[in-house]
């Protein structure tokens, strides 16, 4: 099952971002902009929910990540750019997502001992990926 996750947006004009890791320890629902950062070309921050089951009949764990872009020069200024990402269960892997000038990943991992070890390592180390399986779904 899902366990690990991290997420990361960042401008790709300076290279200024943030970067969220989260454990499924309890339910936390929604934490709204747990992380923010702000660089000339833009305003970006991280929404993040987990839910854990402790019964089998119960919804199953999950991990969601939410990221926002808001642009502040270029064609773009005013916009906003938003992607969710998310694995339910027995979901692992990586997802990105761009436009323009904003860059999004996510990564996913279950609770497999390999993954612990890998999980355990990466903390401190930016935009780590995490788990040997991993599929990658980009959006445009």
């Amino acid at each position: 099952m899902v366990r690990y996750g991290s997420c990361t947006i960042k401008c790709a004009k300076c290279g200024s971002g943030c970067e969220v890791k989260t454990e499924i320890q309890r339910n936390k629902e929604w934490d709204n902009s747990i992380v923010m950062q702000e660089c000339k070309h833009g305003k970006m921050s991280i929404d993040m929910f987990t839910r854990n089951t402790f019964t089998p009949w119960g919804n199953p764990d999950e991990i969601k990540f939410k990221v926002h872009f808001i642009f502040l020069d270029g064609d773009n200024k005013g916009k906003t750019f938003t992607r969710e990402f998310s694995r339910i269960s027995t979901g692992v892997g990586d997802e990105e997502a761009s436009e323009d000038c904003a860059l999004a990943e996510a990564h996913f991992s279950s609770n497999g001992f390999a993954d612990y070890l890998k999980n355990t390592m990466a903390i401190g180390v930016a935009s780590a990926f995490i788990g040997e399986h991993y599929e990658t779904r980009k959006f445009h």
